[in-house]
C-alpha cells in the first residue's frame, strides 16, 4: 500500500469521525439529556403529588381526631346535663321526673343529631376541598387523555339511531369539544380524527373550559356528553351527602 493511499484512508477516517460526531453523537447526546431532564421533571411532579396526598391524608386524620374529641365533649356535657336533670327530678317527685327525663332525652337526641349533621357537613366540605386541591397538582393532560378515550368509547357504544339524533340536533353547526386543560395542536388533530370518526366526520371545534378540572365534553345544541373530574367530584359530594342524611 502506497503512502498516498494510506494518507487518503486516514483522511477519510478522520472526516467520517467528524461527520459522525456532528450529525450522530451530538444529536443523540442532546436527545438523551433532554429525555433525562423530562424524566426528572416527571419524577419531581410525582413526588410532589405523593407528598401533598400524604399531607391531605394527615389533615383529614387530624380533622377526624378533632371531630371525635368534640363529639366526646358534647356527649360528656350531655351526660352532665342529664345527671343534673336526674337530681332535680328526684327532688321534685317521680311523676314529674319521668316527664322531664323524656323531654331531656328528646332534646339530647336533637342536639346530638344537629351536632353530627354539622360535623358531617364540615367534613364533607373539607374532603371536597382537599380533593380539588390534589386534582390541581395531578398530571391532568394524562387524565384528560384517558377520559377522552372513555368518551370516545361511549360514543362508539351509542346506537345508530341515537347518533343520528345527535347529528340532526346540531342543525349544521360545529360540534364543540371542551377540554381542561387545553390540548396542543397534535392532540387536537388526533382526537378530532377519533371523535369525528364516530360522528360521520362532522366539523369539530375545540375550546378550553377550566371548570371541568380535567376531562372532556362533546357539546351539541341540546345534549352534552361528559366525562370529567368535575362530574366525578360532584357525584361524590352528592353520595356523601346522602350518606350523611341517612345517618
Amino acid at each position: 500500500m502506497s503512502g498516498f493511499s494510506l494518507l487518503f484512508q486516514v483522511i477519510n477516517f478522520v472526516v467520517l469521525v467528524l461527520l459522525l460526531r456532528k450529525f450522530l453523537f451530538k444529536p443523540v447526546n442532546a436527545m438523551i439529556a433532554r429525555r433525562s431532564k423530562e424524566v426528572g421533571a416527571i419524577s419531581e411532579e410525582r413526588a410532589r403529588g405523593a407528598k401533598e396526598l400524604a399531607e391531605g391524608r394527615a389533615s383529614i386524620l387530624r380533622e377526624r381526631v378533632a371531630l371525635d374529641r368534640e363529639r366526646d365533649s358534647l356527649l360528656a356535657a350531655a351526660r352532665l346535663d342529664a345527671e343534673k336533670v336526674r337530681d332535680e327530678l328526684i327532688v321534685s317527685g317521680r311523676k314529674d321526673a319521668q316527664a322531664i327525663v323524656v323531654t331531656a332525652r328528646a332534646e339530647m337526641e336533637r342536639e346530638r343529631d344537629t351536632a353530627a349533621r354539622i360535623l358531617s357537613e364540615e367534613a364533607l366540605k373539607l374532603g371536597a376541598d382537599i380533593a380539588k386541591q390534589m386534582v390541581a397538582h395531578l398530571p391532568t393532560i394524562a387524565i384528560t387523555e384517558e377520559l377522552l378515550a372513555r368518551l370516545c368509547a361511549h360514543l362508539d357504544s351509542l346506537s345508530p339511531e341515537r347518533k343520528r339524533q345527535l347529528l340532526d340536533e346540531r342543525a349544521g353547526a360545529d360540534v364543540i369539544v371542551a377540554t381542561a386543560p387545553e390540548l396542543d395542536e397534535d392532540a387536537r388533530s388526533r382526537w378530532a380524527d377519533r371523535i369525528s370518526l364516530g360522528l360521520d366526520h362532522v366539523a369539530l371545534r375545540f375550546v378550553r373550559d377550566d371548570t371541568l378540572l380535567a376531562g372532556a365534553e362533546i357539546r351539541f345544541p341540546y345534549t352534552t356528553l361528559s366525562f370529567t373530574l368535575r362530574d366525578g367530584l360532584e357525584t361524590l359530594e352528592k353520595e356523601l351527602g346522602r350518606d350523611a342524611d341517612s345517618r
